[in-house]
Protein backbone atom coordinates (compact mmCIF):
# COMPACT_ATOMS: atom_id res chain seq x y z
CA UNK A 1 0.00 0.00 0.00
CA UNK A 2 1.46 3.18 -0.81
CA UNK A 3 1.73 6.77 1.40
CA UNK A 4 -1.44 8.06 -0.71
CA UNK A 5 -3.53 5.21 0.28
CA UNK A 6 -2.63 4.76 4.04
CA UNK A 7 -3.62 8.83 4.04
CA UNK A 8 -6.57 8.48 2.54
CA UNK A 9 -8.99 5.48 4.27
CA UNK A 10 -12.40 6.07 4.29
CA UNK A 11 -12.95 6.84 7.60
CA UNK A 12 -10.21 9.75 7.76
CA UNK A 13 -11.82 11.09 4.30
CA UNK A 14 -15.25 10.56 6.64
CA UNK A 15 -13.81 12.50 9.32
CA UNK A 16 -12.60 15.29 7.22
CA UNK A 17 -15.82 15.96 6.25
CA UNK A 18 -17.56 15.42 8.98
CA UNK A 19 -14.68 17.86 10.49
CA UNK A 20 -14.79 20.49 7.53
CA UNK A 21 -18.20 20.45 7.67
CA UNK A 22 -18.46 21.89 10.97
CA UNK A 23 -15.48 24.12 10.73
CA UNK A 24 -17.51 25.70 7.92
CA UNK A 25 -20.86 25.66 9.72
CA UNK A 26 -18.82 27.70 12.43
CA UNK A 27 -17.70 30.14 10.11
CA UNK A 28 -21.62 31.37 9.10
CA UNK A 29 -22.14 31.74 12.83
CA UNK A 30 -19.82 34.17 13.22
CA UNK A 31 -20.26 37.64 14.65
CA UNK A 32 -18.92 40.97 14.82
CA UNK A 33 -17.12 42.14 18.24
CA UNK A 34 -16.37 45.71 17.76
CA UNK A 35 -18.75 48.11 16.53
CA UNK A 36 -16.39 50.04 14.84
CA UNK A 37 -14.95 47.45 12.44
CA UNK A 38 -18.01 45.38 12.27
CA UNK A 39 -16.58 43.17 9.41
CA UNK A 40 -14.22 41.77 11.93
CA UNK A 41 -16.43 38.70 12.89
CA UNK A 42 -15.28 35.82 15.22
CA UNK A 43 -16.00 32.83 14.24
CA UNK A 44 -14.32 28.86 16.14
CA UNK A 45 -13.47 27.33 13.15
CA UNK A 46 -9.85 27.43 13.46
CA UNK A 47 -10.48 25.00 16.75
CA UNK A 48 -11.99 22.47 14.89
CA UNK A 49 -8.94 22.49 12.44
CA UNK A 50 -6.71 22.97 15.35
CA UNK A 51 -8.05 19.48 16.71
CA UNK A 52 -7.66 18.24 13.64
CA UNK A 53 -4.33 18.95 13.24
CA UNK A 54 -3.22 17.90 16.79
CA UNK A 55 -5.71 14.17 15.99
CA UNK A 56 -4.93 13.63 12.10
CA UNK A 57 -1.49 15.42 11.33
CA UNK A 58 -0.32 18.56 9.48
CA UNK A 59 -1.74 17.62 6.02
CA UNK A 60 -5.51 16.82 7.36
CA UNK A 61 -5.31 20.18 9.11
CA UNK A 62 -4.45 21.90 5.73
CA UNK A 63 -7.35 19.94 3.72
CA UNK A 64 -9.34 21.43 6.04
CA UNK A 65 -8.14 25.03 6.10
CA UNK A 66 -8.37 25.16 2.11
CA UNK A 67 -12.00 23.52 2.08
CA UNK A 68 -13.39 25.75 4.60
CA UNK A 69 -11.71 29.11 3.02
CA UNK A 70 -12.57 27.75 -0.38
CA UNK A 71 -16.36 26.80 0.24
CA UNK A 72 -16.04 30.30 2.50
CA UNK A 73 -14.84 32.20 -1.06
CA UNK A 74 -17.71 30.66 -3.07
CA UNK A 75 -20.30 34.70 -3.30
CA UNK A 76 -18.23 36.64 -1.14
CA UNK A 77 -17.65 39.86 -2.12
CA UNK A 78 -13.74 39.56 -1.93
CA UNK A 79 -13.91 35.73 -3.18
CA UNK A 80 -10.67 34.23 -3.22
CA UNK A 81 -8.48 37.15 -2.07
CA UNK A 82 -10.36 37.09 1.31
CA UNK A 83 -9.97 33.39 1.46
CA UNK A 84 -6.03 33.65 0.63
CA UNK A 85 -5.74 35.95 3.51
CA UNK A 86 -7.40 33.68 6.02
CA UNK A 87 -6.18 30.47 4.29
CA UNK A 88 -2.59 32.07 5.42
CA UNK A 89 -3.49 32.73 9.17
CA UNK A 90 -5.51 29.37 9.20
CA UNK A 91 -1.77 27.74 8.29
CA UNK A 92 -0.25 29.83 10.46
CA UNK A 93 -2.28 29.09 13.81
CA UNK A 94 -3.79 25.65 12.80
CA UNK A 95 -0.85 23.49 10.29
CA UNK A 96 2.21 24.99 12.41
CA UNK A 97 1.27 24.03 15.80
CA UNK A 98 -0.29 20.07 14.48
CA UNK A 99 3.13 19.81 12.63
CA UNK A 100 5.58 20.81 15.65
CA UNK A 101 2.85 18.36 17.67
CA UNK A 102 4.12 15.91 16.09
CA UNK A 103 7.78 16.07 17.35
CA UNK A 104 7.01 17.25 20.99
CA UNK A 105 3.81 16.55 22.78
CA UNK A 106 2.50 17.74 26.39
CA UNK A 107 0.42 20.59 27.33
CA UNK A 108 3.40 22.95 28.21
CA UNK A 109 4.30 22.73 24.82
CA UNK A 110 1.03 23.13 23.06
CA UNK A 111 0.70 26.16 25.29
CA UNK A 112 3.44 27.51 24.49
CA UNK A 113 3.11 26.91 20.74
CA UNK A 114 -0.18 28.39 20.42
CA UNK A 115 1.09 31.48 22.17
CA UNK A 116 4.05 31.71 19.37
CA UNK A 117 1.88 31.14 17.04
CA UNK A 118 -1.03 33.62 18.07
CA UNK A 119 1.63 36.19 17.82
CA UNK A 120 2.86 35.45 14.59
CA UNK A 121 -0.90 35.07 13.10
CA UNK A 122 -1.46 38.77 13.96
CA UNK A 123 1.16 39.71 12.39
CA UNK A 124 0.39 37.40 9.34
CA UNK A 125 -3.01 38.31 9.70
CA UNK A 126 -1.87 42.64 9.19
CA UNK A 127 0.54 41.71 6.79
CA UNK A 128 -2.87 39.87 4.63
CA UNK A 129 -5.05 42.77 5.75
CA UNK A 130 -3.00 46.20 4.52
CA UNK A 131 -1.61 44.30 1.34
CA UNK A 132 -4.80 42.12 0.40
CA UNK A 133 -8.06 42.60 2.07
CA UNK A 134 -7.52 46.33 3.02
CA UNK A 135 -6.76 46.98 -1.14
CA UNK A 136 -9.49 45.50 -1.61
CA UNK A 137 -12.12 46.52 0.01
CA UNK A 138 -11.21 50.05 0.94
CA UNK A 139 -9.49 51.45 -2.59
CA UNK A 140 -7.76 54.67 -2.40
CA UNK A 141 -8.17 54.50 1.38
CA UNK A 142 -7.05 51.60 1.58
CA UNK A 143 -3.69 53.04 3.89
CA UNK A 144 -5.70 55.49 6.10
CA UNK A 145 -8.61 52.80 6.77
CA UNK A 146 -5.94 50.57 7.99
CA UNK A 147 -4.15 53.02 10.62
CA UNK A 148 -7.77 53.72 11.90
CA UNK A 149 -8.18 49.98 12.23
CA UNK A 150 -4.74 48.39 13.36
CA UNK A 151 -5.32 48.43 16.85
CA UNK A 152 -8.54 46.74 16.33
CA UNK A 153 -7.48 43.79 13.96
CA UNK A 154 -4.29 43.39 16.96
CA UNK A 155 -6.69 42.88 19.78
CA UNK A 156 -9.45 41.10 17.33
CA UNK A 157 -6.62 38.39 16.08
CA UNK A 158 -5.70 38.25 19.31
CA UNK A 159 -9.19 37.21 20.64
CA UNK A 160 -9.50 34.68 18.13
CA UNK A 161 -6.69 32.74 18.59
CA UNK A 162 -6.75 32.89 22.35
CA UNK A 163 -10.52 31.76 22.05
CA UNK A 164 -10.05 29.01 19.34
CA UNK A 165 -6.64 27.78 21.35
CA UNK A 166 -8.74 27.75 24.64
CA UNK A 167 -11.67 25.48 23.13
CA UNK A 168 -9.03 23.31 21.21
CA UNK A 169 -7.66 22.70 25.03
CA UNK A 170 -11.05 22.07 26.30
CA UNK A 171 -11.67 19.00 24.03
CA UNK A 172 -8.81 17.89 22.69
CA UNK A 173 -8.76 14.90 25.22
CA UNK A 174 -12.55 14.06 24.98
CA UNK A 175 -12.40 14.09 20.77
CA UNK A 176 -8.89 12.51 20.84
CA UNK A 177 -10.62 9.19 22.88
CA UNK A 178 -14.03 9.75 20.63
CA UNK A 179 -11.86 9.66 17.43
CA UNK A 180 -9.44 7.04 18.78
CA UNK A 181 -12.60 4.79 18.08
CA UNK A 182 -12.85 5.48 14.70
CA UNK A 183 -9.71 5.01 13.48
Amino acid sequence: MDKKTEFFTAKRVAILGVMTAVAYLLTLVSFPIFPVAPFLKLDFSFAVMLLVGYMLGPLSATIVALVVNLLGSIGSLGGITGAVANTSTAIVFVVVPALLYKFKKGFKWVVLVLVLCSILEIVVALIANRYINYPLYFKDLAKSQFEIHFWFLVAFNAIKCVSNGLITILLYKRLKNLLGKFL
